[in-house]
């Protein structure tokens, strides 16, 4: 699971980055030059940590599922996570329902 921390700006501010790599680099080399980039541009630092924390483990009752099957014409939209924790759970199955 991936949680962003920061101060509260960043549910306020949003910014496109529209930039376009040289010829070659590869997706591993460009996660450090995206995090070089809004460092010299916008002086914001990160860094990663590992951290226990509590998870949930979904089990189907007894009874089956009681969930719809997913519509594409009508996507979810998430609420917009204002630091309250959460998480947006997305999946797909591998057999048909």
């Amino acid at each position: 699971m991936l949680r962003i921390v920061g101060p509260g700006w960043m549910e306020k501010e949003r910014y496109d980055l529209d930039g376009k790599s040289p010829e070659g680099v590869s997706d591993s080399q460009l996660i450090p030059m995206l995090h070089a980039l809004v460092k010299d541009r916008f002086q914001i630092v990160s860094h990663r940590e590992t951290r226990e924390m509590p998870i949930v483990e979904l089990r189907t009752a007894k009874e089956g599922a009681k969930m719809s099957a997913y519509d594409p014409a009508h996507p979810i939209v998430p609420a917009p996570n204002r630091g309250r924790g959460g998480a947006v759970i997305v999946g797909r199955s591998l057999r048909k329902c």
